[in-house]
């Protein structure tokens, strides 16, 4: 069900841009080539998205040994730069549509609409200077012996084993779930907390790049897996293992974590490499005498 979903989103938005790219061509030179080319760009970044997701499933990288940011060693499962570029990519082509607006307008005797769009264009350019200035990161999450660290673009947190009360992955994986207070999760997994053991959000920057998820009402953390080494089932078995044994703990951030779980599937009893993030490189094969 949920590839037939995806594959419905994706048709529909590889329709809108096949026709607000008509659209422009046929309106090229007039006033009309401006909606058309925003029915072209909506349409193509919902496709790149869709496409993304897709094909991500299917190529997740394997959790690596990485220090944490508290400086712990821990097992990391890395999340992809895909939305960041992505993010710049479509705030610097709404910029560019914005500007072009704001000059159509200047041009038709509209001054002050114009100097509000030009505005608006600035506006959205604050998001790629932002990223450019190294303030948004793509982060992930790392399992530490002490507890769980997130990091997502501009905000981060870290909870320990004993805040900690439960992990839930999200029984239907739905493109568009229910809005949450700061957003909406694509592949969730929560992570549910012990009374007060809500941890204080640690953000970069303000006003933008802002995608972490809460539940609200709920003393619950929600980590987001569609762009995440493992994925969420995987995310949520080693989450749970390691809260169910806590003399285990000690393995995370060694070779030692996690040895039976597959990354795809999240099935157990199946062995799983993990890499080192400092020593990727094959060993070179012996020489045949």
């Amino acid at each position: 069900m949920l590839g037939l979903k995806r594959i419905g989103w994706g048709v529909g938005y590889a329709l809108m841009a096949a026709f607000g790219v008509v659209g422009t061509y046929v309106a090229a030179g007039t006033v009309a080539a401006l909606p058309a080319a925003l029915l072209a760009l909506i349409g193509a970044g919902g496709l790149a998205m869709v496409s993304f997701i897709r094909w991500f499933d299917r190529h997740r990288p394997a959790p690596v040994l990485a220090v944490a940011p508290s400086g712990a060693q821990g097992t990391f499962f890395s999340r992809s730069r895909f939305m960041i570029g992505f993010s710049v990519l479509c705030t610097l082509g709404l910029a560019g549509w914005t500007g072009a607006l704001a000059l159509v307008l200047y041009r038709l005797g509209h001054d002050v609409t114009a100097m509000l769009v030009t505005a608006l264009t600035v506006l959205l350019l604050w998001p790629a200077a932002v990223a450019a200035l190294g303030k948004v990161k793509p982060g992930g999450l790392w399992l530490t012996p002490f507890g769980l660290e997130h990091r997502q673009e501009s905000t981060s947190w870290a909870v320990s084993w004993a805040d900690l009360a439960a992990v839930e992955r999200h029984p239907t994986q739905r493109m568009v779930p229910p809005p949450s207070s700061l957003g909406a999760a694509i592949q969730p997994v929560r992570l549910d907390l012990q009374a007060g053991g809500f941890p204080a959000i640690q953000r970069t920057t303000r006003w933008t790049w802002d995608r972490e998820v809460r539940e609200p009402g709920q003393e619950a953390l929600v980590v987001d897996a569609y762009d995440l080494a493992g994925g969420p089932a995987m995310i949520a078995i080693a989450v749970e293992h390691y809260l169910a044994y806590p003399r285990l703990r000690g393995h995370l951030g060694t070779a030692r974590s996690l040895p039976r779980l597959h990354t795809r599937s999240g099935r157990t009893n199946r062995p799983w490499a993990i890499r080192t993030a400092c020593s990727r490189r094959r060993s070179p094969a012996p020489s045949r005498s």
